[in-house]
């Protein structure tokens, strides 16, 4: 499934903005919640244990206005604040930021020689909200680490992962994958291997299952019989109120002779009547046995 967040027209009537999200089965049966932010900024909530808040988003390029990078920066940030503690935040977009060996401080591997302006506000947002960028955090060769390539060929590591600091053991992996050629992109694929538990949403009011082996007979006379009672009681009657008597005469004689069926226990093999009893019947050959010959029976042991 495909989840996107329209664009918006700029002072110059250009299109800017848009993210979207593309799920698979289980993750969209786990989601519960989509919110736009901002035409650059949207996220997708998912149930799991706990939670999970993924976050899709597209920063002005760093020749962009200044009050437009900060504008975005600012609502990225005070969005990854207000996200439940106890829920798991990835960000995951082209922040268009570079980030130098300089200004790096973790143990991983960065591409660009120098940061520029907007990696310089990436990093105020990873110290700020407690963040790590993942693709930043493992040792990779060259050609795992660029994500961009510009028309003159020139190549920089502009796409990012972040995650929550507290989660960061939960990365086992981030490197970058060739597009797709049919896409047609001059971005790279971004990818982490991240080891979440993810939840299908609790149905709610589910119907109850029922046991009708060896009842049909009893069900069938309490329903006649509650019916009857009913029936005499209203002298008046109507088709209302014969539907009325019909159904207190099924919801009473259900109740009343219709078990509600036992969830099926998992079956555990040596558990199994036969074994149990193939089992004893050895111990008692065996016991049988030793008293016979206690010799062999000791030299045995």
């Amino acid at each position: 499934m495909l989840v996107t967040s329209s664009a918006e027209r700029n002072r110059s009537k250009a299109s800017v903005g848009g993210v979207g999200m593309l799920l698979n089965p289980k993750a969209y049966k786990a989601l519960t919640k989509i919110e736009k932010v901002s035409p650059r900024i949207m996220c997708a909530t998912f149930n799991g244990n706990p939670s999970t808040t993924t976050t899709s988003c597209y920063s002005p390029t760093n020749a962009a206005d200044e009050e437009d990078r900060t504008n975005f920066y600012s609502a990225l940030t005070n969005f990854i604040q207000n996200v439940p503690k106890h829920n798991i935040p990835v960000i995951g977009g082209d922040m268009n930021a570079k980030i130098g060996p300089s200004d790096h401080k973790s143990k991983g591997s960065t591409f660009n020689k120098k940061t520029n302006e907007n990696g310089q506000a990436l990093l105020n947002l990873l110290e700020e909200c407690g963040m790590v960028a993942l693709n930043t955090r493992f040792q990779k060769r060259k050609g795992k680490l660029w994500t961009h390539q510009y028309p003159n060929s020139e190549k920089a590591q502009i796409d990012y992962i972040l995650l929550n600091r507290k989660w960061q053991n939960s990365a086992k992996n981030c490197e970058v994958y060739n597009s797709f050629s049919p896409v047609g992109s001059d971005h790279r694929i971004v990818t982490s291997e991240l080891k979440l538990s993810l939840q299908a949403n609790k149905v709610k009011n589910a119907r109850k299952k029922f046991d009708w082996k060896d009842i049909k007979r009893n069900y069938t006379i309490e329903v006649q019989n509650r019916f009857a009672i009913l029936n005499n009681a209203d002298n008046e009657q109507t088709a209302d109120s014969i539907y009325v008597s019909i159904m207190t005469a099924h919801n009473v004689a259900s109740d009343s002779t219709i078990p509600v069926k036992k969830k099926a226990t998992e079956r555990i093999p040596w558990q199994n009547k036969d074994v149990i009893e193939k089992r004893e019947r050895d111990l008692r050959k065996q016991k049988k046995y030793s008293t016979k010959n206690p010799r062999k029976a000791n030299r045995n042991k």
